[in-house]
């Protein structure tokens, strides 16, 4: 069995993480197969097959548990090294697709599993849904990008505070503080929903959109500025600026192809 199915229709590629009867428990096999399956996404995109990725699980009861503890226990203090190197280098992977990447969070998503999500652009859960990174009840911390990642979103002091207490958020309160985009009971119609909607857009558009986000958060605002004025350069010479600015004229619909 797969531990990952992947599918593609309309430039949107599912991804749904399927060890579902041990919650997405991120073992070994998984996370390899995870992260292969990215690179093949990733050339995708590249050449303008996929414009949206949704991330989800199989299992309606979990997005992803977090790390399968139960293989950890038994790994010695170097393979857990080599591991926590593959799950973050699953979680850079996911931040690296150069389209916009949507998890979609049906039930728990705890430290691994939050940390892929945390990886995305957008996040969407069920308002049952629970989430956070629990590590330190472990006597551990969040190992795959999960305590810069989070304090990027919600501040530096917030996340030491979920951090420290190991906090499971609901729905509601992971929304609150902008974790999470939507709360939807029906989490996967509403991430179609966008990805619907974001094939329309200019697909040369949003991913220098988001290279101009993720690229500048971090950087003075002056080179934040110079980033996003290069992002724009990119796109002058493009079909589909040209074909943008024409469909507006004409009052049509414009038909993007990603060049």
């Amino acid at each position: 069995m797969n531990l990952v199915q992947i599918e593609i229709k309309d430039h949107i590629c599912t991804l749904k993480m399927n060890r579902a009867d041990k919650l997405n428990a991120l073992n070994w096999d998984l996370i390899e197969e995870f992260t292969e399956s990215l690179k093949s996404i990733q050339k995708e995109c590249i050449q303008g097959n996929i414009r949206v990725l949704l991330i989800g699980s199989t299992n309606s009861k979990a997005f992803c548990a977090g790390a399968d503890l139960a293989e950890r226990i038994q790994m010695t203090e170097e393979k857990v090294v080599d591991t926590l190197k593959k799950l973050r280098i699953l979680a850079d992977s996911i931040n690296a697709i150069p389209v916009p990447t949507i998890a979609v969070m049906e039930g728990v998503a705890f430290g691994g599993g939050f940390e892929i999500a945390l990886a995305c652009d957008l996040r969407i859960c069920t308002p049952q849904s629970q989430m956070g990174l629990t590590e330190t009840s472990l006597a551990i911390i969040p190992g795959a990008g999960g305590t810069q990642r989070l304090a990027r979103i919600v501040g530096e002091s917030r996340a030491k505070e979920l951090i420290f207490l190991s906090k499971r958020l609901s729905a509601a309160e992971a929304t609150h503080l902008g974790i999470v985009n939507a709360s939807n009971e029906s989490p996967w119609v509403q991430a179609n929903l966008w990805a619907k909607e974001l094939t329309t857009k200019g697909p040369l558009a949003l991913r220098y959109s988001k290279e101009a986000i993720s690229g500048g958060i971090d950087l003075p605002l002056h080179e934040g500025l110079d980033l996003e004025h290069e992002c724009y350069l990119k796109l002058l010479s493009s079909h589909d600026r040209k074909e943008g600015l024409v469909s507006f004229i004409e009052k049509r619909a414009p038909s993007y192809k990603g060049n």
